[in-house]
């Protein structure tokens, strides 16, 4: 008799990668002569409906190929009880496609104590059917990935995912995502190398899960796939590029589309830089300002407090970073090359102006050349007696952080600071010759005046009001010094008064 299992995607996280899910791999997947091939390559994962948008209406032609790409999953079908294929509308709709790329097809399913043995063969049926009318269209479907949503196993369950493989036409590669790791490593002991290739959820989770800041964390996840790579399994890693955004006061979901332009509208009341829920991502609140709608129902209002926590360029780019170290085997450890195969899945992209993650052409971007760190640019008008600062951000976003982490300081030898206008910065501070101390300086005796932003965005700009010095020859320097979103301290180049001779600059 088989033991059964009670296993769903709702009461836990997907995969994090323990030891249990080593064992599985190891017994899951394996070369059974059929010569599939499953993870040559980047991919995406988008839904019919993504795929149309961002092929038709803002992707270049031929830039995923380009790009490295090599395949896309397409989450778009699921079954009933008895395996029968259910494709999504916009999949049924769909006219004849572009994208000249093989086509995994996500399978989200529910394998219960009430599913028949006949499942797979079923299922399989429909999957001919279906894969000969996706190749009408354009579409060259290579294999299928077997989202396990809730699972009962028992000997009906396993009898139906053996018959699954067994029908399945022979070039059609098999892979599997399992709701949790102890059900994965029964699905696999049970079932025998069955499939070609599994999907581990490395960086983010789904959207519709709840949030669970340990799967940000790639301090916790890659020390484990290390342990899968090891093996020679065949590995794919999801690497989710969007967050989420919530009501801060209950936590309701709400729709991304909130623009980068209202929350560099909103800079100065960004809050929360140091809440450690996920240390791979940002999370802070702010408040919504007037002037912007973000969206679809429900939307905010002017003044609520709304809550983000997203990944940027440069936090998906490190963990893209990770997975080609490792498939070099170079990883941080110092270990021996593992000499496995294991391939990034880039999933869950926002409109390029969102401010909850980044959109499918940054994200490739940031496969084929890395992330783009903040640029600070800054110009100073006026010397002497009166100034004003101009800083702008042509880069990627900055880090969070309070004023000790990103300011712009002008800093006065010879002299004192009389008059501070902030202007467009949300605050300031008064110090002493020391830019470390925190000691509370008035104006009429402070050497430094310290102009302050949590965050600035991609491509934001900002401009004081006038500074005003007292003193007989002053001489002023203003620079602009953050972090980025991994914590690096980035600056500007320094503008000096009076300018130095140029043999010395």
């Amino acid at each position: 008799m088989t033991p059964s299992l009670r296993s769903s995607a709702r009461r836990g996280a997907l995969s994090l990668l323990p030891m249990v899910l080593a064992a599985w791999l190891a017994a899951a997947c394996g070369d059974d002569g059929r010569g599939r091939e499953a993870t040559v390559g980047a991919a995406v994962w988008w839904t019919p409906e993504e795929r149309t948008e961002w092929t038709t209406q803002r992707l270049e032609a031929g830039r995923l190929r380009r790009s490295g790409i090599a395949a896309q999953f397409l989450d778009a079908a699921s079954t009933q009880l008895d395996g029968t294929l259910i494709p999504a509308d916009e999949l049924a709709r769909a006219g004849r496609r572009s994208v000249q790329l093989p086509v995994h097809l996500v399978v989200r399913s529910r394998l219960l104590a009430s599913t028949p043995e006949e499942w797979g063969e079923t299922l399989a049926t429909s999957l001919r059917g279906l894969r000969l009318d996706l190749g009408n269209r354009g579409d060259d479907l290579a294999g299928v990935l077997l989202w396990i949503e809730d699972l009962e196993l028992g000997e009906a369950q396993v009898a139906a995912l053996r018959r699954l493989r067994r029908e399945l036409e022979d070039d059609l590669a098999l892979g599997v995502l399992a709701p949790d790791d102890v059900a994965a490593s029964e699905v696999a002991r049970q079932t025998g190398k069955s499939f070609d290739y599994a999907v581990v959820e490395l960086y983010g989770q789904p959207p519709d899960q709840a949030d669970m800041p340990i799967r940000w964390e790639l301090s916790r996840a890659l020390p484990r796939l290390r342990e899968l790579v090891g093996l020679g399994v065949p590995l794919r890693a999801v690497v989710r590029c969007s967050g989420r955004l919530v009501a801060a006061s209950n936590g309701t979901v709400l729709d991304l589309a909130v623009e980068r332009a209202a929350l560099r509208a909103a800079a100065g009341s960004v809050d929360g830089a140091f809440r450690f829920e996920g240390y791979d991502r940002q999370v802070f609140s702010f408040t919504f300002p007037s002037g912007f709608e973000p969206g679809e129902s429900p939307s905010p209002r002017a003044g609520s407090a709304l809550r983000i926590s997203r990944p940027t360029a440069q936090h998906v780019g490190r963990a893209l970073r990770s997975l080609a170290e490792l498939d070099a085997g170079e990883d941080a450890g110092g270990g021996d090359s593992v000499g496995s195969r294991v391939a990034p899945i880039l999933a869950g992209f926002v409109d390029a102006q969102s401010a909850v993650g980044i959109g499918l052409e940054e994200a490739l971007d940031v496969l084929v050349s890395g992330p783009r760190p903040p640029r600070l640019e800054l110009e100073v008008e006026g010397g002497g007696s009166r100034l004003r600062v101009a800083l702008a951000n042509r880069g990627g976003p900055t880090g969070v952080g309070q004023v000790r982490f990103n300011f712009v300081d002008v800093t006065v030898d010879g002299g004192v600071v009389a008059q501070v206008d902030p202007g467009e910065f949300p605050r300031y501070s008064l110090g002493g010759s020391n830019p470390s101390s925190r000691s509370e300086m008035r104006l009429g005796s402070a050497r430094i005046a310290r102009l302050a932003v949590p965050l600035l965005e991609q491509d934001a700009e900002l401009r004081s009001g006038y500074i005003s010095i007292r003193g007989s020859r002053p001489r002023i320097e203003v620079q602009a010094s953050f972090v980025d979103p991994l914590g690096n301290r980035v600056e500007s180049s320094p503008w000096i008064w009076p300018s130095p001779p140029e043999e010395s600059r």
